[in-house]
């Protein structure tokens, strides 16, 4: 079964995937209120760094695979199942980490939003509330709300031109849940490609098996000899030996 063309679909899904993760609305406006110290920001930019290295290695190991087929290449096939081989040992890592810090990412999401709430409610810098009111509008979601469904004074002046009033705990939690568990099929499928995927080995003519000898053009060219040869041999042998045998008196 020829895996090439599942190979690009999957290189495909990876990029756009990353390009989701880092020009998304949702995960720009969380990045523009992170500050310098906060974890979001370099899990963000470390998210996008390995989402292209794997782009680029998936890419290039069928594009290696491709050329070693067509021209023959033995090192060319190397090159191709090199590729593949990092892009099984990187998913194999990030889906290790994924089961055992399963709430990490969602962790450092909602603290970042923890911090842009307090700040914008404590401040009195109008910047740090225009930053929370970008959140609430990309989210469609409106402060934190408390269990008994209250809205504090702050909240209700957040939540005026907001028509739904859930928490965005809330909503972030669910966002942050649905994308990484595209993430998770996607390099679970990563894997299951990586495993029995290996460039196809360029075909070499195999030399004929010892015994045959050459084609039968040569081997009929060599075998032709004049066949009145043996003959006269034959001939020649008999009349020495009938002169062998006959009588000594004789003529």
């Amino acid at each position: 079964m020829d895996l090439g063309p599942w190979v690009q679909l999957l290189s495909l899904s990876m990029g756009a995937l990353t390009a989701l993760g880092r020009f998304g609305d949702r995960f720009v406006v969380l990045l523009a209120v992170s500050p310098e110290k906060d974890p979001y920001g370099p899990m963000h930019h470390l998210a996008f760094s390995l989402g292209i290295f794997l782009t680029l290695l998936l890419t290039l190991g069928v594009v290696l695979s491709i050329l070693a087929v067509v021209r023959e290449a033995k090192g060319l096939m190397a090159g191709g199942f090199l590729s593949f081989t990092l892009v099984f040992l990187v998913a194999v890592q990030v889906t290790f980490w994924r089961y055992r810090e399963p709430s990490q990412v969602e962790d450092t999401m909602l603290d970042t939003y923890d911090l842009a709430y307090e700040q914008a409610t404590r401040n009195v810098s109008d910047i740090w509330w225009q930053k929370l009111v970008a959140i609430h509008d990309t989210f469609g979601c409106c402060g934190k709300s408390s269990p008994l469904s209250w809205l504090g004074q702050e909240e209700k002046d957040l939540c005026k031109a907001v028509r739904q009033r859930a928490g965005c705990l809330r909503e972030i939690s669910s966002f942050v849940r649905e994308h990484l568990s595209l993430v998770s099929l996607l390099f679970g499928v990563t894997l299951a490609f990586m495993v029995p995927t290996t460039p196809a080995q360029p075909k070499t003519p195999t030399p004929p098996p010892a015994g045959l000898g050459p084609p039968e053009g040569g081997r009929a060219a060599k075998s032709k000899k004049p066949r009145g040869l043996p003959e006269l041999h034959q001939t020649q042998a008999c009349v020495l030996q009938t002169g062998r045998l006959r009588p000594q008196g004789g003529p």
